[in-house]
């Protein structure tokens, strides 16, 4: 379709196309349909599937345990500073009640219903910013069923990890590659050029012939167990519904055989068009009327349109840390600002407290 576009066959084209350097100097990109896309191989394993009780095993025990290193800190903090604020109006067994009262409801974001309620500005922010960190730690695991994609620790044996490894199977004919048709094939890194990436192909596939199909196959238990050789298959999907490196397609039921192993990044455009097409304007012209209604699309499904001009081609953030990791370095920040607050607050407090009672014995 690409070389139809080139040749002047065809005006334009829709659908997920992916920019490249060399594709972007002969074609035009236009409208981005989701610049955080990535490129994934699905297997499956009928030996065993995963259920619900998969839920409570998404981490490592080390993991685990820090976690609940975490939520001890968490409750002795609050409980310290109730000890503080309230040593005249509580004792140890109503403090320590009190303390896990207040972690427990802000953890699950409810109304702090206790009989003291601490007047410092700056506990109520350690509190939300404790219900943050909290939240995201549970939207980026346990909650990643919501997006069909559950999340699987990267601990988990795999039979590969990246492209490489999938062509290294294919070569050696451990997996066979299954595909909707004999003209879709995976994508290849950036670093392989796009006729080198079809050389590979052809040379794989005309010694381990392809299995053609509809992907979602690979959760019917009797279609892969006919098959002598395992077969993959591969796909793009927004990067909101595979915030893991591996993921269980849950999308429908808690029961699958399906797994998902995330690769790099690919950069879709929505719409191509040859260079001398001469209604471009009026293309543009349309496509910003129709924006708008991508907008009600379920963000867990299909990401709305980021707003983008039409000629841009996107980039990738320069920020070095990934998105999980700076989430919990702005907690972290956060956390001891709200901490040198308090503290602040308490001495000013004690300072007010003994300046009162002096005068008071004058």
């Amino acid at each position: 379709m690409l070389g139809d576009i080139q040749k002047g066959r065809i005006d334009m084209a829709c659908g997920r196309f992916r920019m490249t350097a060399d594709r972007a100097r002969i074609l035009t990109f236009t409208y981005p349909t989701q610049l955080e896309v990535n490129q994934v191989y699905l297997i499956t394993n009928p030996q065993k599937s995963e259920d619900v009780g998969f839920l409570f095993r998404p981490f490592s025990t080390v993991v685990w345990f820090l976690l609940s290193i975490t939520i001890l800190i968490v409750s002795a903090t609050f409980f310290v500073l109730r000890a503080v604020e309230f040593k005249s109006k509580e004792g140890l067994t109503a403090g320590i009640q009190n303390s896990i009262s207040q972690v427990l409801l802000s953890t699950f974001n409810l109304e702090i219903r206790v009989k003291n309620k601490s007047t410092f500005f700056a506990f109520h922010l350690f509190s939300a910013i404790w219900l943050l960190a909290w939240f995201h730690v549970f939207v980026d695991l346990y909650t990643s069923e919501l997006s069909g994609m559950m999340v699987v620790s990267d601990k988990k044996h795999m039979p590969f990890e990246d492209f490489y490894g999938m062509v290294e199977n294919l070569r050696k004919g451990i997996y066979r590659l299954f595909t909707p048709s004999s003209d879709r094939l995976p994508e290849c890194p950036r670093e392989i050029p796009p006729s080198k990436c079809i050389a590979m192909f052809s040379e794989i596939l005309s010694r381990h012939p392809p299995e053609y199909g509809d992907v979602t196959r690979l959760n019917e238990l009797d279609f892969v167990s006919s098959q002598k050789v395992p077969l993959v298959g591969f796909g793009w999907y927004p990067a909101q519904r595979i915030s893991s490196k591996f993921s269980i397609w849950t999308q429908e039921l808690f029961h699958s055989n399906l797994v998902l192993i995330r690769d790099f990044p690919v950069c879709p455009a929505a719409y191509i068009v040859r260079p001398t097409f001469p209604y471009l304007d009026e293309l543009n012209e349309m496509i910003i009327k129709v924006l708008p209604a991508f907008s009600a699309i379920d963000n867990h499904y299909t990401p709305a349109y980021p707003e983008l001009s039409l000629f841009d081609v996107p980039s990738k953030s320069s920020f070095t840390l990934n998105q999980l990791s700076s989430i919990f370095v702005i907690h972290m920040l956060g956390t001891l600002i709200a901490s040198l607050l308090l503290i602040a607050e308490i001495l000013i407090a004690g300072f007010t407290n003994q300046k009162g009672s002096r005068k008071k014995g004058k």
